[in-house]
């Protein structure tokens, strides 16, 4: 009998439950990971509400994700059992014309790890080994959890040119608003204001 683990299932916001599967193996290129930490994203809320035009109910949540490497396959170099690591959830084919010219965030078959696909809220989980980074030493995992939500507002502020002595207007102080309001900081603006509809 294949061993079982546990993997959260959202059918709704009101029927969150936890399935019982058997263990996954990975495949050729593909890391075999033991869940540490998951991220709640805003794209997860949502999607229970069944309001996320690209995350169809039911569906297994788990993006925002940190783990330790519990198995190599072949084809997995630079990888070992016990490494700790953290997901980027694109998938993408590598083939398409975007694929070829780089631009793989708009991949004609782009699956989310995740949100398409079975994603991180479980025991374990397998993913390709190309869409896994290392965790540096001295990074807790709920430091390293937050690197994936952090990628958009770094990459927006990098969009907006220097910022250096600049005024930076931030419009939503969820989550991301309060990274966005991170990164332009970082990035050198002298003054930030944060608007949001709840005081």
């Amino acid at each position: 009998m294949s061993q079982q683990i546990r993997r959260v299932l959202v059918r709704s916001i009101d029927d969150i439950t936890v399935e019982h599967v058997p263990a996954p193996t990975a495949d050729e290129g593909e890391l075999l990971v033991r869940t540490a930490v998951v991220g709640v994203c805003g794209s997860d809320t949502h999607a229970a509400q069944g309001r996320h035009p690209f995350m169809p109910l039911p569906y297994h949540p788990g993006h925002e994700a940190v783990g330790v490497v519990a198995a190599v396959a072949s084809g997995t170099d630079g990888f070992a059992p016990g490494d700790r690591i953290i997901v980027e959830p694109n998938l993408y084919c590598g083939q398409c014309p975007q694929c070829r010219t780089g631009r793989y965030n708009i991949c004609e078959e782009l699956k989310v790890f995740g949100c398409q696909t079975p994603g991180a809220m479980t025991d374990l989980f397998t993913i390709p080994a190309d869409r896994v980074h290392h965790i540096p030493e001295g990074m807790t995992d709920i430091e390293a959890a937050l690197v994936e939500p952090l990628a958009t507002p770094v990459h927006a502020v990098a969009k907006a040119g220097d910022l250096t002595g600049r005024t930076v207007a931030v419009l939503g102080a969820g989550p991301i608003g309060l990274l966005v309001l991170a990164a332009a900081r970082h990035a050198g603006a002298a003054k930030i204001a944060v608007t949001d509809l709840l005081p």
